[in-house]
């Protein structure tokens, strides 16, 4: 018979034998039906209970958005045809047994899975009853789930995602899902190396006709190596780029800087689109961020064209008047020696190459205080929206 294929694990106390053990298994399962829900009256819902054990995230890729985690589930539920007494079996409390799709238990599924949904279809799964008909079944899986990201504070974001269960071909008139426990279990939670786990939560949700488990895991990104490798660069960058206006035209070298400092910063912006996911939903702070600072080193380099332009201009044109004011505020601001306006005096005459520096000068200084507002703004940002 089908049911010697049963591996039994007894409870033996007051002499129970082998043949107490058969006589129990004679009595539970011969007329049993594991088609039919385990109640007498089938008006009722079976409880199922569940208690989460989560041990450790073993892949978390924020890009493509989806986290792979092993957690290992205690549920448990009264089959009231799984039921016996102690007394009459020689003391036989619990057996544990392959259930191999003999006794009824709720087929159970994934419904935001990347993979194949019934995770804890091996018919192998072991199972132990005990003598007041509670049955108790402790599954295991590695799950791999969507989980979409806000990364507007990459990379100080925090994520939750969740993950959802239920029981498939039952209604909630037939089967209720309740939790042991509202959180998530984590003693045996093995430390991520990029994730920090803030909380969990475990919920029994009701959508439409149907029960759910909702677990939910709350994780803080570790941002040390993106400070180290993505937004210390960055910064470095935006100040080269406004250093462009330092370096001395005779050094024939300050176009080629400008255009190195731009490539530089397209460069960076392919590795760094390599690290956050790719959603035009919420756009990441640090994408805006860089995009602005690649803009402004374009309009640098252009900048740069003009003032080369300037400085090589022949001076046998007159420098206009607006010109000659702006080399007049750029050295009295600087505490150089101005020009008259007006006046025939002995000094050399206003050249195109003055105008230049002028107009470097202030290019310098207006860069640099829309760097440190912007870099404030942008980190400030990080920290506010963070929170």
């Amino acid at each position: 018979m089908w049911w010697f294929c049963l591996t039994l694990t007894l409870s033996i106390c007051n002499g129970a034998s082998i043949h107490d053990a058969r006589h129990l298994q004679n009595y539970l399962f011969s007329n049993y039906t594991p088609e039919h829900r385990p109640r007498n009256n089938q008006s009722e819902a079976v409880q199922v209970s569940a208690i989460v054990n989560l041990l450790d995230i073993t892949d978390f890729d924020d890009v493509k958005q989806q986290f792979t985690c092993n957690v290992i589930f205690d549920i448990n539920w009264k089959d009231e045809f799984l039921a016996w007494d102690p007394d009459d079996f020689g003391g036989i409390k619990y057996f544990t047994f392959n259930n191999g799709y003999k006794a009824w238990f709720p087929s159970i599924t994934v419904t935001n899975t990347l993979e194949k949904r019934d995770v804890f279809s091996d018919d192998t799964q072991r199972m132990t009853v005990f003598n007041n008909g509670t049955v108790l079944w402790i599954p295991s899986a590695i799950l791999k789930t969507s989980c979409p990201l806000n990364v507007r504070t990459f990379p100080f974001d925090v994520q939750e995602c969740s993950i959802y269960l239920m029981a498939v071909h039952y209604t909630v008139d037939e089967v209720e899902f309740v939790t042991g426990s509202d959180k998530v279990y984590n003693g045996r939670f093995q430390r991520s190396d990029t994730w920090d786990l803030l909380d969990t939560s475990l919920s029994s949700v009701r959508t439409g006709n149907v029960y759910k488990w909702r677990i939910t895991l709350r994780f803080q990104r570790r941002a040390l190596f993106y400070v180290l490798n993505v937004l210390i660069p960055i910064v470095i960058l935006s100040i080269l780029n406004m250093a462009v206006f330092l370096v001395p035209v005779e050094s024939g070298e300050k176009l080629s800087f400008a255009i190195t400092v731009l490539l530089s910063l397209v460069v960076f912006m392919t590795f760094v689109s390599e690290l956050v996911p790719r959603t035009s939903t919420v756009m990441s702070m640090l994408t805006v961020y860089l995009t602005t600072v690649t803009t402004s080193s374009a309009v640098n380099v252009m900048l740069t064209i003009v003032v080369l332009t300037l400085h090589n201009k022949p001076n046998k044109e007159v420098v206009p008047r607006c010109f000659q004011k702006l080399v007049y505020i750029s050295r009295k601001a600087s505490c150089r020696k101005t020009f008259v306006f007006g006046a025939t005096t002995t000094e050399r005459p206003m050249e195109w190459k003055d105008v230049a520096v002028a107009l470097e000068y202030f290019f310098l200084r207006v860069f640099l205080v829309v760097l440190i507002v912007y870099t404030s703004a942008f980190f400030v940002g990080l920290i506010a929206f963070g929170d």
